[in-house]
C-alpha cells in the first residue's frame, strides 16, 4: 500500500498490568487470568499445522509464514479458486494437489478462525487509563503534554481484522527494527546495484542517517528536505535467516502476543474553526486560528506488499499504512461522543473519511462488541471509483476495560494490507478484505514524537522520523498502466501532519504520496 530503540518510559496503569520492553520499545500488556483456554492453544497449534501443509504444497515454505502463492486475476469478481500458482521466484506448485487440499480444508480453517476470534481466545487487552491533566513535559515541543499524548494513543487505539483469501495473511506486521537488522541501503531500486550500507549496519540510527552518497545527498531529513533516492533493500538470505525474511515479518505469535508489532503513534495540536475543515493539504502555521483539535495517527508498517496481481505486477516491499482520529478535547469535556470528531482509513491512494458530525443512525451489535456508525452518503456496495465513500460508515469497537466505543475497526486487505472501514465496499482488481483471519485490539504504541524533537521510545523511531528514502528495493510496475515503487517513510506522506512550528516542512513542497 502507499498512502497518495532508545529511551523506554515507565508509565503507571490500572492494577494488574504490566508494563515491558521487547526489542527496544514500549509495550502495554495486561496480565491474563489464569492461562489460555486448553482449546485455543489446540486451534492455534491445528492452524499453524494446516497454514505449513499450504505452504509445502505451494513450494513457499520457509521459517517464517511464507508468501503465498495463488495471486488474484486481474478481475476482481474471479472466485479465489482462480489463481495463479507461481511466485516470483519461478517455483511452480500441483495446481491439481492444491486445489485437493483447499477442498479438504478450508471449512476447517474457517472454523478454526471463528474459534480464535472468541474473546477468550484473544491476546490479552491493553488497558486504557483515565485522562490526565494536561500538564507535565512535551518533549517533542509540539504543545501537548507528552502523558496526553500517550493517553490518547492508547484510548483510540485501532482494532484490525486481517483477511483471508486462500490462506491466511502471510505478509505479517513486521517490526522496523527487525526489518533494518535484515536489510541493506543501495543506491537505487536494483537489487544488485550498489552497497552503500552493509548489512548490519543500519540498526544504527547515526550509520543510515548519515549517508551522503554522490547526487544522493543527505539521507537524514533534517539535513535534507527532501524525498531521496536510497532504497532499503531486505536480504533474501541476511546472516543467519532465509526466506526474505524482512519481507514476511513477525510470526503471528508474536504479533498476536505483544499487539502493537510494526505499529508507530504520531500526534499533534492542529487549529480549526471547525473539524470538518480539516484537510491533510493543509500546511499547518501559526496564523492558523481556532480551536485546539488534535490529529492522532497510527502508522503500521509491512516488510512486504503483495497485490496478488499476475506477474507480481503492482508488488513492492516495504508497506506503511494508516489509520487516524481527529480528536476535539472540548468536545470531550462536554461529553459529546468522547471527543472523536472524524475517523480516517486509506486505501488504494483514496481517503475514507467519516465525520462524527454525519452521523445518521448508530447500530450497536452487541454481540460483536462493535458500533456502527452510518452517514449521509451510506451505501455497503460503494467502490473506491465511484465515490460515495465520504461519510459513508464507520464501525467503533468497545473498550475492553472502559466499554467506551473508541477503538477504530480496521479490515485489513489481504497481502496488500490497505485499511478499510468495513468489509463491505470493492474496487478493482483486489484481494479481499473480508476480516475472517486474525484479529486483534492493538496495543498502545510507542509515540515518535516530531521529526524536529523525537521522543526516541524506541530505537528504529529516529529512523522512521528522518530516513528520506524508499523503504524497498523491489517494486513491479507495468508501463503505461501500473506505476509503483517502495514508499518513502511517513513524515513524506502527506497524511503525515506537520506541527505548525516546523521549519522542515514548507522545504518539502506538495506531498502526493
Amino acid at each position: 500500500m502507499r498512502l497518495g530503540g532508545g529511551a523506554t518510559r515507565v508509565r503507571r496503569h490500572a492494577a494488574g498490568v504490566m508494563l515491558f520492553a521487547v526489542l527496544g520499545c514500549v509495550a502495554v500488556m495486561a496480565t491474563r487470568v489464569g492461562a489460555e483456554p486448553v482449546a485455543c492453544t489446540r486451534a492455534r497449534q491445528r492452524l499453524r499445522v494446516l497454514d505449513q501443509q499450504l505452504r509445502n504444497l505451494t513450494g513457499s515454505a520457509h521459517h517464517d509464514p511464507a508468501r503465498p502463492l495463488r495471486r488474484r486475476e486481474i478481475d476482481d469478481d474471479e472466485s479465489s479458486e482462480r489463481r495463479r500458482s507461481t511466485d516470483r521466484d519461478g517455483v511452480t506448485a500441483d495446481p491439481g494437489a492444491v486445489h485437493a487440499w483447499h477442498v479438504a480444508h478450508d471449512a476447517e480453517m474457517q472454523a478454526l478462525l471463528r474459534q480464535l476470534q472468541d474473546p477468550e481466545c484473544q491476546p490479552p487487552s491493553c488497558t486504557s487509563s483515565p485522562p490526565l491533566p494536561h500538564t507535565g513535559d512535551d518533549n517533542d515541543q509540539d504543545g501537548l503534554p507528552d502523558e496526553l499524548e500517550q493517553q490518547l494513543l492508547t484510548r483510540f487505539r485501532p482494532y484490525f481484522r486481517f483477511s483471508f483469501d486462500g490462506g491466511a495473511e502471510h505478509y505479517n506486521p513486521t517490526d522496523v527494527g527487525f526489518y533494518l537488522s535484515v536489510s541493506e541501503v543501495l543506491e537505487s531500486g536494483a537489487e544488485d546495484s550498489h552497497v552503500i550500507l552493509a548489512n548490519g549496519l543500519l540498526p544504527e540510527a547515526g550509520r543510515i542517517l548519515g549517508l551522503d552518497y554522490e547526487d544522493l545527498g543527505s539521507s537524514d531529513i533534517t539535513k535534507s528536505a527532501k524525498a531521496s533516492r536510497y532504497h532499503i533493500n531486505p536480504l533474501e538470505s541476511p546472516p543467519g535467516g532465509s526466506g526474505n525474511p524482512g519481507r514476511h515479518g513477525n510470526e503471528w505469535s508474536d504479533v498476536l502476543a505483544r499487539g502493537n508489532v510494526g505499529l508507530y503513534g504520531h500526534v499533534v495540536p492542529v487549529r480549526l474553526r471547525t473539524p470538518e475543515s480539516f484537510s491533510p493539504d493543509h500546511v499547518l502555521s501559526a496564523s492558523d486560528v481556532g480551536d485546539l483539535y488534535i490529529k492522532i495517527e497510527y502508522w503500521q508498517f509491512f516488510g512486504y506488499n503483495n497485490a496478488n496481481q499476475v506477474n507480481d505486477i503492482a508488488d513492492h516491499e516495504g508497506d506503511w499504512c494508516s489509520v487516524q482520529v481527529l480528536y476535539s478535547p472540548e468536545r470531550d469535556r462536554m461529553g459529546q461522543d468522547g471527543g472523536l470528531c472524524a475517523i480516517f482509513h486509506y486505501a488504494h491512494g483514496y481517503e475514507m473519511r467519516f465525520d462524527v458530525s454525519a452521523t445518521q443512525s448508530r447500530d450497536a451489535l452487541p454481540d460483536q462488541h462493535w458500533v456502527e456508525l452510518r452517514g449521509s452518503a451510506y451505501n455497503s456496495d460503494a467502490n473506491l471509483r465511484d465515490g460515495n465513500i465520504l461519510n459513508n460508515c464507520v464501525r467503533l469497537v468497545q473498550d475492553p476495560v472502559t466499554k467506551e466505543f473508541c477503538h477504530p475497526l480496521v479490515y485489513v486487505e489481504y497481502g496488500g494490507h490497505e485499511f478499510w472501514p468495513t468489509e463491505d465496499w470493492t474496487f478493482i482488481a483486489v484481494p479481499n478484505h473480508n476480516g475472517s483471519s486474525f484479529q486483534y485490539l492493538s496495543c498502545s504504541p510507542p509515540n515518535l514524537g516530531e521529526v524536529e524533537h523525537p521522543l526516541h521510545e524506541c530505537d528504529e523511531g529516529l529512523v522512521i522520523l528522518r530516513f528520506n528514502g524508499l523503504w524497498g528495493a523491489f517494486s513491479r510496475s507495468l508501463a503505461g498502466s501500473v506505476e509503483t515503487e517502495p514508499p518513502h517513510g511517513p513524515p513524506l506522506h502527506k497524511q503525515w501532519t506537520w506541527p505548525a512550528d516546523s521549519s522542515i516542512r514548507w522545504l518539502l513542497g506538495n506531498l502526493s504520496f
